[in-house]
């Protein structure tokens, strides 16, 4: 009775309009069994355009789908892929793996167990269909949609089979990190790290030898993309956030049904943006209404959407604060890996270092080795304001006066709070420093704190850094964070 209802539902328009979203169907020569059930010739086009992006080319424009094996022989590299786990990611790859071969009975079989545990995973739905059609000899060309609305749906699925596919065919290895993480303190245990190009989310623990992924999963992004520049753009905003608190759903009854289980706030607009003149708020990390099970690569008005599950699993993780990047597009390195921007910035941060430290007669004595050398290559006359960007109006530095105004974003630069604190700052610890490509320039974001050893006083500072035209990194944003 479930296969009938569900069956019908997919194919109540055309026979075959569903199938161009993730179809897989027969060619006209046929594969060589290799069970006892008959192999398909060839993939879908969702399917068959990751494996085309792995190979280094993109899918014929015509849509037709490319033989399972490559002329070589040497396999799918799809088969390759390790997905041993009980994620319902994890499943819907391993039928992939089971029709690539040839056990057809088994896929439908793995499908059915999957819709059982995620009725409302439309792209297993999908697949589930493309099989029980594949068995019964019916699927055998691509159909058009009939009508537009489905059109849209179909081209959305299709996309997200892409992005999933795509996403574990270039997972990166255990060894490798997002270059934007540049320093990470042992008071931040974890990072979340959104890489949109990909449609996912990865989560980094803080670790001894360094960052571990322990978890990464799609996600959805803005209905209008990336880069958020103005309220209702429908666009996620890209930059360095962090976590503000946790909303879940059992303790937040006004919670709307759009976010599903839960959601973390994050602190948009920062520093940064209002100092841009960004605007816009409520972007959210923040799960799905519970009718479906993931939305459409391009669904939201600029939060990040995940599937509910995997919202809860990052919420039980991660503390409140924990820094966000959220990405067009990630870059992988090893870990340890020498970098030439983050050593020239990390030079030029201590050397600021240095220069807080002596502007307040405080104690270098007890700094780090690292600003210690710095402050010894200082010149005598040196002063931290150098390294603040200049006004329209004339002069660097920090502006004590009139903080928080129009007037002061329009300098060109913003200091949020007054310079409160400690007098003598003699320690600055718990450097954690953030990377990404600002619209303006190479960013960076640093978060420290400053501390008075005789009166135990202390303070957290964030600062944004651009990469000037003249290749220096000065500060464009400060806020005292208490």
């Amino acid at each position: 009775m479930h296969r009938i209802a569900l069956r019908r539902s997919l194919l109540s328009v055309s026979t075959l309009a569903v199938f161009v979203g993730l179809g897989v169907w027969l060619g006209s020569g046929g594969e060589e069994a290799r069970a006892s059930t008959p192999a398909p010739k060839a993939l879908g086009t969702a399917v068959s355009a990751a494996l085309k992006a792995r190979a280094g080319s993109a899918p014929s424009s015509s849509g037709a789908s490319r033989l399972l094996l490559d002329d070589s022989g040497n396999g799918n590299p799809l088969l390759d892929l390790e997905v041993g786990g009980q994620h319902p990611e994890d499943q819907l790859v391993q039928i992939y793996q089971l029709l690539f071969q040839g056990q057809l009975d088994k896929a439908i079989a793995a499908n059915e167990h999957l819709l059982a545990e995620q009725p409302n995973f439309d792209l297993a739905r999908l697949t589930w269909a493309d099989l029980l059609t594949i068995r019964s000899g019916q699927l055998q060309a691509l159909g058009d949609p009939a009508t537009p609305s489905q059109d849209k749906r179909l081209t959305e699925l299709r996309t997200e089979a892409h992005k999933r596919v795509q996403s574990l065919l270039d997972r990166p290895a255990a060894d490798q990190v997002p270059e934007q993480i540049v320093a990470l303190p042992a008071s931040v245990p974890y990072v979340i790290a959104l890489d949109a190009s990909r449609n996912r989310i990865y989560l980094y623990k803080n670790t001894p030898s360094g960052p571990q992924r322990v978890m990464d999963f799609y996600a959805s992004v803005g209905k209008d993309g990336i880069s958020k520049s103005v309220e209702g753009d429908q666009r996620t905003p890209l930059g360095v956030y962090f976590t503000q608190y946790h909303m879940d759903r059992n303790t937040v009854s006004q919670l709307g049904s759009i976010y599903g289980s839960g959601a973390m706030p994050l602190n948009y607009p920062n520093t940064y943006d209002r100092m841009l003149q960004r605007t816009g708020s409520g972007i959210w990390l923040h799960g799905v209404p519970f009718t479906t099970f993931s939305r459409a690569p391009q669904a939201t008005d600029g939060c990040v959407a995940m599937a509910n599950d995997d919202l809860q699993a990052l919420m039980s993780a991660v503390p409140r604060s924990t820094p966000v990047i959220l990405s067009k597009a990630l870059h992988w390195v090893k870990a340890g890996t020498p970098s030439e921007r983050r050593a020239e910035f990390l030079a030029t941060w201590d050397r600021w270092a240095a220069s807080r430290i002596k502007a307040t007669q405080g104690d270098l004595a007890s700094a780090p080795e690292a600003i210690r050398k710095a402050a010894q290559a200082l010149p005598e006359d040196s002063s931290s304001d150098s390294f603040y960007i200049a006004s329209s109006q004339g002069g660097s530095g920090p502006m004590p006066d009139d903080l928080g105004t129009r007037d002061n974003f329009d300098r060109g630069r913003f200091v949020e709070r007054p310079l409160q604190g400690p007098q003598h700052v003699s320690q600055i610890s718990d450097l954690s420093v953030f990377s990404w490509e600002g619209a303006k320039a190479p960013t960076m974001v640093t978060t420290f704190t400053e501390r008075d050893s005789s009166s135990r006083q202390t303070r957290t500072k964030r600062q944004y850094w651009e990469k000037t035209a003249q290749g220096q990194w000065q500060i464009r944003a400060e806020v005292n964070l208490g």
